[in-house]
Order: structure tokens, then sequence, then C-alpha cells
């Protein structure tokens, strides 16, 4: 059985593939490990991410936070295990 922090974890992961999914508008599954750019993210569809996070989970993050954490499982990590968590994810 996976520890709490380990299923918050999960929750998050998906829930950034989720957005990089929607936003890229990619037809393929995502890893954990994917990064946005190497994904065909630009440094406007990461604004694209921060504000569709921003509108669904009510976290802004810097774009800062953002450039220093471009994997999915980075991010997921800068995400408050409670904004996912309240609902489930997306």
């Amino acid at each position: 059985m996976d520890s709490p922090a380990r299923v918050r974890d999960e929750a998050r992961i998906r829930y950034v593939q989720s957005v990089f999914q929607r936003v890229l508008q990619l037809k393929h599954e995502t890893t954990p490990d994917d990064e946005f750019f190497a994904l065909g993210g630009t440094s406007l569809t990461a604004i694209e991410v921060l504000d569709l996070i921003e509108a669904e989970q009510g976290v802004r993050l810097p774009a800062r936070k953002f450039y220093q954490a471009t994997a999915i499982r980075e991010l997921a990590g800068e995400l408050p295990p409670t904004a996912i968590d309240a609902d489930g994810g997306a």
C-alpha cells in the first residue's frame, strides 16, 4: 500500500500531466520525467500552463518556479498537496 504522501504526489503528477497534455494538445501519454520544452512547450505556452493551474486550482506559481521545475514531476512538487487533493485533481 502506498503511503499517503505518495498518493498525494501521484495525484499532483497526474494533474500536471493533464495540464501539459491539454495546453500542448499532445496526442500521446506523458511520463513524470518528461520535460515541458522537450514536449514542444514555449515561453507562451508556459504562461498558459500557469494560468490554467491558477484557474483550476487557485494557486499562482511564479514563472521563475516554472522555469526551475520544467519536468512534470518537478512542477508537481511545486504545487501544494491540498490544492489537488481537495478535489481529486483535474
